[in-house]
């Protein structure tokens, strides 16, 4: 690992390792075990099929936002959530309960699992986190089974609620996640059948009795020409051959 790397892993670890708490908060985007992480956790299981997967893996995947809807919305053998920070698996573990799960306190640039080991990587938010994205794509493709998927939300750049990361350190490598870069960096991973289609908008988690207007924003957002570029997320997936 560069020392650059490094040091940068170092600060994002330092930075969630003692944030749990502020992670948790909610606030107008709402980190909260709500109907956006709902809608995320079924974005994925439409994505990658929801019949049987059989085995995932699911990376940076925090304090189990998105583990407590997809567990349920993903039929598996095996499921392992993994992150960087101690004290986000250990507040995942009391989140979330169920056959079947792992939690995993480990470096997703350097997984500790054999070759050919799950049928599904997945997750949300965490592609802008890394240094060298290739390399590290290259690291998840290596634990995957031939012809298994991957299945990462990402955030757009060109969505404007991004330009919430101006000047925020851990976060300033999202303005590079064009829907160009992120399919080049897959195919330069060995990735195959790459594609990154906009995700429905990103609206509030609530309250809930607009839940239905936003469904409807959520639904119709993708189909309009241009408009679905301001996508807050992209749904980026591959297959491994």
């Amino acid at each position: 690992m560069k020392e650059a790397e490094k040091i940068h892993n170092e600060k994002q670890l330092d930075y969630y390792e003692h944030k749990v708490d502020d992670y948790e908060k909610a606030g107008v985007l709402q980190r909260a075990t709500n109907r956006a992480f709902k809608r995320k956790s079924q974005i994925i299981a439409n994505t990658i099929n929801k019949k049987k997967v059989g085995s995932i893996l699911e990376v940076g995947a925090g304090s189990g936002l998105l583990t407590y809807f997809a567990i349920n919305d993903l039929s598996f053998d095996r499921y392992v959530v993994q992150d960087l920070a101690h004290s986000m698996i250990e507040m995942a573990k009391k989140r979330v309960k169920g056959s079947g799960l792992e939690f995993s306190v480990g470096d997703a640039n350097f997984l500790d699992f054999p070759d050919n080991t799950f049928d599904a990587v997945i997750g949300t938010d965490i592609i802008h986190h890394l240094d060298n994205p290739v390399k590290t794509l290259t690291e998840w493709r290596r634990v995957t089974k031939p012809n298994g998927r991957i299945c990462i939300l990402e955030s757009n750049t060109y969505n404007p609620l991004n330009l919430r990361n101006i000047g925020v350190e851990h976060e300033v490598r999202s303005f590079l996640n064009t829907d160009r870069n992120l399919k080049i960096w897959l195919e330069k991973a060995g990735w195959a059948e790459a594609n990154v289609p906009p995700a429905p908008a990103f609206t509030p988690a609530g309250p809930a009795f607009l839940s239905p207007v936003f469904d409807f924003i959520d639904w119709v957002s993708p189909k309009i020409p241009v408009w679905n570029k301001l996508s807050a997320l992209w749904i980026v997936t591959a297959v491994k051959h």
